[in-house]
């Protein structure tokens, strides 16, 4: 947006969507020609510079939107979530317990990435979410193995909202590598008081726009049964919300849904945004009978692509990695068994077939 000022002292000229545009003192209307006090005239052009300015982002938001959306991407994904899962089961507290430096996680998210890798060999759609916390070295050896790699930006289970490390969002992000999804964890609920609603939609936004303005892709965790119970239309209700706040993530993941309420998910991301790449059912610790029929209820959806699991597969082997009781050969035995066994549930629930390729997890 620019203004140029003419020599005369009255006439403007305002760029507005790469055209300039001509102002005069004299407003036209239906019934003649109105002299305008300088005032007025002057809020009016800034009132059009401000619209101009507005519209422009917008478009510049929406195409950012559509870009994003590369029907080639459009694919399942499976993905170990490994080192942050909110108070007191992270790889933090297990290294307490066993009374271990913290400098040892870096080495342990290694093996982890290991075990991810060993399990997708070589195939697409496989990926980990994954922090730069205690070892960025997991991070790039999951780059160069190929993994798709979201990284979390809330602080450990905060609620309300907060992100870590404070500060410029965009500043943070704009370091990580392009190829990195930026993930967010919000303990969210429709019938939350509305002080609480207001600031984690509030954060919410700001993180949607950062991520917008930089080029990452975002991928929003929504977990609603923590603080209240989970009925056929609670998460429905919630991305209905966030879609109409403007917030239009890449990727949603959610608890698991009875198959009545994947429908109403289903219809909610198809009204508010038909481009969303998909949904990511998490796993909550939940054991690997009950993801197996969490997997077997998501059948019908048409979103869901795809899983993230965490704990279920990485707290045990991590607990006795940790306590000396296993060396790392074994953790990242157990880690692939556990993930390979979700992986053939996902596949006896029919839903490998779905896609090509990795975009999110």
């Amino acid at each position: 947006v620019a203004v140029r000022a003419d020599a005369g002292a009255d006439a403007r000229g305002v760029a507005l969507g790469g055209r300039l545009h001509r102002l005069h003192p004299r407003i036209g209307h239906a019934h003649g020609a109105v002299e305008l006090p300088r005032r007025q005239r002057d809020e009016r052009l800034h009132r059009q510079i401000e619209l101009g300015a507005e519209a422009a982002a917008d478009r510049r938001r929406q195409d950012a939107h559509l870009l994003r959306r590369d029907p080639e991407n459009l694919g399942n994904v499976v993905a170990v979530h490994i080192g942050r899962l909110g108070a007191g089961l992270h790889l933090d507290a297990i290294a307490d317990a066993a009374g271990n430096p913290r400098e040892r996680i870096g080495a342990f998210k290694r093996l982890a990435v290991k075990a991810a890798a060993q399990v997708a060999a070589g195939r697409p759609g496989f990926g980990m979410l994954l922090d730069g916390k205690y070892g960025r070295e997991a991070l790039f050896e999951a780059d160069k193995l190929g993994l798709w790699i979201g990284r979390p930006v809330e602080q450990p289970g905060s609620r309300p909202l907060e992100f870590e490390d404070g500060g410029s969002l965009g500043a943070k992000l704009v370091e990580w590598p392009l190829s990195h999804t930026v993930k967010c964890l919000c303990f969210y609920r429709p019938d939350d008081p509305p002080e609480l609603k207001a600031r984690q939609e509030r954060e919410l936004v700001r993180l949607h726009d950062a991520a917008r303005r930089i080029g990452r892709e975002l991928l929003i965790e929504i977990v609603a049964g923590k603080h209240g119970t989970l009925e056929e239309t609670t998460v429905a209700d919630v991305i209905a919300r966030l879609y109409g706040l403007g917030i239009k993530p890449d990727w949603w993941k959610l608890e698991a849904q009875s198959p009545a309420a994947w429908a109403r998910i289903d219809a909610a991301i198809a009204a508010g945004d038909p481009l969303c790449r998909g949904v990511l059912v998490l796993g909550l610790e939940a054991p690997e009978a009950e993801l197996a029929a969490a997997f077997r209820d998501a059948r019908g959806s048409a979103w869901v692509k795809g899983f993230a699991v965490g704990r279920t597969i990485f707290v045990e082997p991590a607990r006795r990695w940790f306590a000396g009781q296993g060396g790392d050969e074994e953790a990242v035995s157990a880690m692939a068994a556990a993930f390979g066994r979700l992986v053939e549930a996902w596949e006896r629930a029919g839903r490998l077939d779905r896609g090509r390729g990795v975009s999110g997890g």
